[in-house]
């Protein structure tokens, strides 16, 4: 097994788990089969550069970020951390994201 292969596949899974999703979750938004992101994230497949952009678009980054598996985290906590709140701010309704305005207010003023 590549070594290439395997760094790869452990990058997929980083960015993957980092946003808390499933491999059928992620199968389901990047166009493909759950079966197949589970063998690439164990460095078992080769892929093709389609599948390569498929995987960066359902990530929504840049196909080159895929490959930053040099760097220890790529993915610097704090845009982990905002692409989490983004996700869970538009999930929500108006009533919902005022009450989280309130909470983030109160936890600025505990820290000041």
């Amino acid at each position: 097994m590549g070594k290439l292969r395997k760094e790869f596949g452990r990058r997929i899974r980083q960015i993957r788990k980092a946003r808390d999703w499933t491999q059928e979750e992620f199968g389901a938004i990047a166009g493909l089969d759950y079966k197949y992101l589970g063998a690439i994230e164990r460095g078992e497949k080769n892929l093709t550069i389609d599948n390569i952009e498929k995987i960066a678009k359902g990530f929504g980054i840049d196909a080159c970020q895929l490959f930053l598996f040099s760097l220890k985290d790529a993915m610097l906590k704090e845009e982990i951390t905002e692409e989490k709140i983004q996700d869970l701010l538009d999930k929500c309704d108006d009533k919902a994201k005022n009450f989280i305005l309130l909470i983030a207010q109160a936890a600025s003023q505990l820290r000041d």
